[in-house]
């Protein structure tokens, strides 16, 4: 089995076997650290952290001026979007022909003229996740005014125990227009770097 790391991208760590392949959006130093973290099942709502055999991939779509492909995988009956991207072309290149080995599925490659078509999307991405982090420091906030007690326990109990006393110095409206305007100033962020990523696209075209 193959194990990546990659920092700086959406799946953090993932491994990839002869029979199955990991992927955490959590990144772990080694694979059994990443193995331990999915058989645990303490993976949150808003974490990905998933093992998958080849007949759960029901399509495969590749971005190949970032390196990267995106599997589409059925599983109990969910469907989940999981993006491998790769620092390396030959590594990237070696997962392809593994896929068409084991899956038999026929790749499908984005549009030309796109633009960078997965920098785009992860730029959306981005800027879902700055959402969803600013609702949950409006939910904690919310609680706290209720009087309720915010449990801090489990993983990533630094970035949990700053939300909270964020949450408890701004309060709920304070929390509330703070998550907006950040959302809405990294929206408009993205809107422009995206349009740019388009324009840089057809002047290369």
């Amino acid at each position: 089995m193959r194990f990546f790391t990659e920092k700086d991208k959406i799946i953090k760590s993932f491994a990839i076997g002869d029979q199955e392949i990991m992927a955490a959006d959590t990144f772990f130093p080694v694979e059994t650290a990443l193995r331990e973290y999915i058989d645990s099942g303490k993976k949150k709502l808003l974490d990905t952290a998933l093992r998958f055999r080849y007949e759960d991939i029901g399509h495969i779509l590749l971005f190949d001026n970032d390196n990267c492909v995106r599997l589409l995988v059925k599983k109990n009956g969910k469907s989940q979007k999981i993006p491998l991207e790769f620092s390396s072309r030959d590594d990237y290149n070696w997962l392809l022909q593994l896929l068409e080995t084991k899956t038999g599925l026929q790749p499908t490659s984005s549009k030309p003229g796109a633009g960078n078509g997965w920098a785009r999307i992860r730029n959306y991405l981005i800027t879902l996740a700055v959402a969803l982090f600013s609702a949950a420091l409006a939910g904690i906030a919310y609680e706290q005014e209720q009087g309720k007690q915010v449990p801090i326990s489990g993983g990533r109990r630094g970035i949990k125990m700053l939300m909270s006393e964020m949450a408890g110095w701004l309060g709920f409206y304070g929390s509330l227009a703070l998550g907006l305007a950040v959302t809405l100033a990294v929206l408009f962020y993205t809107i422009r770097k995206n349009k740019r990523l388009v324009a840089t696209q057809a002047n290369r075209s």
